[in-house]
This record gives structure tokens, C-alpha cells and sequence, in this order.
């Protein structure tokens, strides 16, 4: 199987980068009519600078009803992005861990140019494996006869001595 890289498994999706003076209604909003569990701060030039989670935003809520505040009361300014050209089999460590659902995929100057879903990763691990499965499967049947397994079995009617159960005539 070919290796792939982080442009193969990125999407694009506007709905997930926003600015980190989006108020933070806008951000529950954003969050809850596209499915989604983060979104990516960019600056102007299109950099990210944080990442703000579904539960950062509904915990900020119980605790303060003002939804005009600004996610960047709540953006995590610890981001960890991964380049476009990277190999898929490099960037895996990052989501084992509970924290990564999204992960921001930058080109060589920085800027945001997707986003990479664990989703798609697991899909694609799983159709790895069922790639394997099958590649397997395939060489066990070609190494087995074909035919039902019966026809494969030595006939041991054949191979038996004829007089040893003695013969049966049917004639009386």
C-alpha cells in the first residue's frame, strides 16, 4: 500500500476556522450546526493561533452567561499543527490521545491550508486493515484447492480392501 501523506486525508473546512475575536455565541453556534468538537483560530495572515474545544465553550457558558465575550478568553494558544507533505504514519502519535479530534495542516509559510480529522484517520486505518484481512484471505484460498472441501479428502471408500467387509448381494 502506498504511503500517504497529510494533503491525501485533509479536508478543507471554512466552518472550523474562525478569527479569535468570534464572539462566543457565534462559536457555540459554529460548533453545534456543523457537528464539529474545535475550532482553529487563525490569525490575518492565516496562522493559527489557537484552538478552542466544544467543551472549553460550553463550560465558559455555565460559568458566564456574557456570549459576547470573545473566544480568546477561552483559546488554548498551544497548537500543534502538522505540514501538508508530512506522512501519515508521522503525525498517528498525535492522535492517540483523547485531546487531538482535529489537527491544523499548514504549508511552509505557517498558514492554515486544512485540517486533519481523527475520524479520517481511524476510516482510513480500518480500511488498512481490511486491506490486509483481505489481501490475507486471498492468499489462503489460493494456496487451498479450489472446490468444496469433501472433493479435496482422500476417498477412503476407494482405498479400503474390498473383501474387508465382505461383498453384498443384493440377488437373494
Amino acid at each position: 500500500m502506498p504511503s500517504l501523506t497529510v494533503s491525501d486525508l485533509m479536508r478543507s473546512c471554512p466552518s472550523a476556522v474562525v478569527a479569535e475575536d468570534l464572539p462566543l455565541r457565534k462559536a457555540a453556534e459554529l460548533l453545534l450546526m456543523n457537528d464539529l468538537s474545535l475550532l482553529i483560530a487563525v490569525s490575518e495572515d492565516g496562522i493559527p493561533v489557537g484552538a478552542v474545544a466544544d467543551s472549553a465553550v460550553i463550560r465558559h457558558l455555565l460559568i458566564d452567561s456574557n456570549t459576547e465575550q470573545n473566544i480568546g478568553c477561552i483559546l488554548s494558544r498551544h497548537i500543534e499543527s502538522v505540514s501538508a507533505s508530512a506522512s501519515i504514519n508521522s503525525v498517528l502519535h498525535l492522535f492517540r490521545s483523547s485531546c487531538h479530534s482535529i489537527v491544523p495542516v499548514v504549508d511552509s509559510q505557517s498558514r492554515l491550508t486544512g485540517l486533519l480529522f481523527r475520524q479520517d484517520i481511524v476510516r482510513m486505518l480500518l480500511s488498512q486493515s481490511d486491506a490486509e484481512a483481505l489481501q490475507a484471505m486471498k492468499r489462503e484460498t489460493s494456496e487451498k484447492p479450489s472446490g468444496p472441501h469433501f472433493l479435496s479428502r482422500p476417498n477412503h471408500a476407494q482405498s479400503r480392501p474390498s473383501d474387508q467387509y465382505g461383498s453384498f448381494d443384493a440377488s437373494h
